[in-house]
């Protein structure tokens, strides 16, 4: 009784969603090598109540990051127009941005959408579209400096997981795109909805949320906690912290002693992240060290090498902390 009881409100609360909705649009852009969840998160949300679409430039199948398959519903040359206009990121969006096809789609769909939001890196086809100047805006975390260096006169903030211009709404990465697709839901149809539709995803929606990538201590630090991008052969064991601080710790595969890959670390950290060493132990193979953040704020940070308990096996302890 109880599941029937609960397939029938969520029936009937699908059916109000999409009467109120009515028959607006939403539009998502598709190109090579889109990132899958930059679409397929807002294509969620919309879905029961809006009438989603998919648009590439031309008709075709595309293959996006991580290679699924996918042909959108139309192409830019007959694509009805949109009341809501999605542009994920993906590894593909500097090829796509730098089609003046698409950027003037993009601009003439703008002049009649309500809202046009961007995902991700998605927020480089707006900027393209010179659509940016003068707004508060963001990004995801690796494209923040580049999205500020290439509109001055905009803001690009860090620490927002959506903002709202009115018209354009840009977001921080991925999952971020769900948040601002629920923001935009409230937006056009009413507060209540955005968390209706986020209980129907079971998603845990915070609009008041601060979590961004950009504002974390391990961006900030420019990295430097993830051994992998080092090419090193290692388990991690913990990976986490917040704005002010970060561990990392790894069981690491060297196939050298405790020292040399010491060593290696304190090499690849000068060399990759330019960090100034404040101090260096050799003894028990820990080092110190001073540097300026991303956020332009002074850090410092640690790296602790001990042998494990198998041959050829390290322990690495990296963390990072906000002066």
């Amino acid at each position: 009784m109880k599941a029937i009881f609960k397939t029938f409100f969520l029936l009937v609360v699908f059916a109000g969603f999409a009467k109120t909705a009515g028959a607006q649009t939403a539009a998502i852009l598709l190109f090579d090598s889109v990132q899958i969840i930059d679409y397929t998160g807002p294509y969620e949300v919309f879905g029961p109540a809006f009438k989603v679409i998919t648009v590439s430039e031309k008709p075709g199948m595309l293959r996006t990051v991580n290679n699924m398959k996918v042909t959108a519903d139309y192409s830019i040359d007959n694509s009805p127009t949109p009341d809501i206009l999605v542009l994920p990121g993906g590894a593909g969006v500097r090829a796509a941005a730098n089609n003046p096809r698409l950027i003037t789609w993009i601009q003439e769909k703008t002049k009649t959408a309500k809202v046009v939001m961007s995902v991700c890196n998605g927020a480089f086809f707006l900027q393209r579209a010179g659509l940016l100047d003068g707004l508060t805006v963001t990004t995801t975390a690796s494209f923040i400096d580049s999205l500020q260096a290439l509109v001055p006169t905009a803001k690009v903030v860090r620490d927002k997981r959506f903002v709202d211009n009115g018209k354009i709404i840009t977001t921080a990465g991925l999952t971020a795109g769900i948040d601002g697709a629920l923001h935009v839901v409230g937006k056009l149809l009413g507060s209540g909805w955005e968390p209706t539709v986020a209980r129907m995803e079971e998603y845990n929606w915070d609009p008041t949320s601060t979590y961004a990538a950009a504002s974390l201590a391990d961006n900030n630090a420019w990295g430097i906690l993830r051994l992998f991008d080092f090419e090193i052969d290692c388990d991690a064991l913990t990976y986490e912290g917040d704005k002010d601080k970060w561990h990392g710790e790894y069981n690491v595969r060297a196939g050298t002693s405790a020292d040399s890959l010491f060593d290696r670390l304190n090499k690849e950290i000068v060399k990759r992240q330019h960090w100034a060493l404040q101090k260096e132990d050799r003894q028990t193979t820990t080092s110190t060290w001073q540097f300026t953040g991303i956020d332009k704020a002074n850090w410092m940070g640690e790296l602790v090498v001990k042998a494990g308990n198998t041959a050829g096996l390290s322990n690495v302890r990296l963390r990072v902390w906000r002066l």
